[in-house]
C-alpha cells in the first residue's frame, strides 16, 4: 500500500495535482463522531448522512468518509470556490451540506 501511495502522489506531484490527505480515523470521526467505529458503524452512518437506502461498499463508505473529514480542508474550499458560480445539479445538493 505505500508503494501505490507513492505513485500515487509522485503522479500528483508531476501533473500538478493538488491532494489532501485523511487518515481512516478522521474519516470514521468525520461520519460517526468516533475515532474507533468499525467498518458497519461508519457504512450507517454514511447512508444515514447522504440519505441513501442501500448498503454501500466498503470503499464507497471510506470515500464519503474520507469527503467528510477534508470537506474543511483547503482542497474542497478551492474547488467549492472555483465552481461557486457553476449551478449545482439537484442530486448534488443534498452532498453540499
Amino acid at each position: 500500500m505505500a508503494m501505490a501511495k507513492a505513485v500515487v502522489v509522485s503522479v500528483c506531484e508531476l501533473a500538478k495535482v493538488p491532494t489532501e490527505w485523511v487518515t481512516p480515523a478522521e474519516g470514521k470521526e468525520a461520519a460517526t463522531g468516533k475515532k474507533t467505529a468499525s467498518k458497519d458503524e461508519v457504512n450507517a452512518a454514511i447512508r444515514e448522512q447522504f440519505n441513501y437506502p442501500h448498503t454501500l461498499t466498503e470503499h464507497e463508505a471510506d470515500a464519503c468518509a474520507a469527503y467528510l473529514a477534508a470537506k474543511n480542508g483547503s482542497l474542497i474550499r478551492l474547488v467549492e470556490s472555483e465552481t461557486a458560480a457553476a449551478p449545482m445539479p439537484d442530486k448534488w445538493r443534498s452532498l453540499k451540506d
